[in-house]
């Protein structure tokens, strides 16, 4: 999500420059963080135990996240660095009279691309797995 929306997003819309967008803690927490679970997982973890029925299952986190985010912006007055009460424009209903239909629709995408990359994990799971039973 932040290297194929926040990121062209912030350099397009808000004229950041890449060196902000790819900062070391921007880095760290969008892309190394994710990218060494993936790989974790991969590697020391049960080959095969996947199904395909087991993607809904990573809806959960954005899911919390966005009743997190909501919550917060119902309850606290601290705001983020441009002022807003959310963290990215797509969360935000009040951002240009963007409302909560644009927010769904962004919600809906994202939940579509965690459930695709959900089944290529699965996928790669039941190859890995595959890989390793031919082996034995």
């Amino acid at each position: 999500i932040y290297c194929f929306v926040l990121a062209p997003a912030g350099i397009y819309f808000d004229g950041k420059p890449i060196s902000v967008l790819f900062d070391l803690r921007n880095v760290l927490l969008h892309i190394s963080v994710p990218a060494m679970s993936i790989i974790d997982h991969l590697l020391n973890c049960p080959k095969g135990e996947l199904r395909y029925k087991h993607a809904p299952i990573f809806l959960i986190y954005p899911l919390i996240y966005f009743a997190t985010v909501n919550l917060r912006a119902i309850f606290s007055t601290k705001r983020f660095n441009d002022g807003s009460l959310y963290p990215y424009f797509f969360l935000d209903p009040y951002l240009d009279g963007q409302g909560w239909g644009m927010v769904a629709i962004y919600l809906a995408v994202i939940c579509l691309i965690f459930v695709g990359l959900a089944m290529l994990y699965i996928f790669l799971d039941k190859k890995l797995a595959n890989r390793k039973n031919k082996k034995s």
